[in-house]
């Protein structure tokens, strides 16, 4: 999950929430395989970098990514050289972005899920949260089509863009 973007989605009060703590995680240790993981934004469009490589002239989507990228690999290598100077996980989470991945477990009961879905799912709603919550909202309507099936989403959304998940079993999601 984005972590941005738990805000709009811890806002539902009959749900349960565990969320990854940055405060205590320390990127730059073996556990993250010294590194932080981030999420793409909707708009990021990798071919910059092939097109840069070949001197094609990049478009404004392309350019946008590449400023995106360079300013995720300067906010790692700032962690990393703040970490070696001994901050602290406190200290350091403070330069973190919203698009640093964090996990999270949301537990609710169907009436709930469906009155989320129904919210998060709509044209409306911030496309960050749109990419979590459509492949959520897909996978119970191919499990329970009986109860999910009426939920409409923005089916103009790209698929390319949903994000994976992994169910209790590990077992991965689209």
């Amino acid at each position: 999950m984005i972590y941005g973007v738990y805000k709009d989605i811890t806002r539902h009060r009959l749900a349960s929430y565990s969320i990854e703590s940055t405060r205590y995680c320390n990127y730059s240790k073996d556990k993250f395989n010294n590194k932080i993981s981030f999420i793409k934004p909707v708009f990021y469009d990798s071919s910059w970098q092939s097109n840069e490589y070949y001197g094609v002239k990049l478009t404004e989507k392309q350019l946008k990514s590449k400023q995106w990228y360079n300013c995720m690999l300067q906010i790692q290598n700032t962690y990393n050289n703040m970490s070696e100077l001994n901050c602290p996980p406190d200290e350091l989470r403070m330069i973190l972005p919203h698009s640093t991945a964090a996990e999270v477990t949301m537990t609710s009961n169907i009436r709930e899920w469906k009155h989320i879905l129904s919210l998060r799912c709509s044209k409306m709603t911030h496309p960050s949260v749109q990419q979590i919550m459509i492949p959520i909202l897909k996978h119970f309507q191919f499990t329970m089509p009986e109860i999910f099936n009426n939920v409409d989403y923005n089916k103009d959304f790209p698929k390319d863009k949903y994000a994976k998940f992994k169910l209790e079993n590990n077992s991965e999601v689209f």
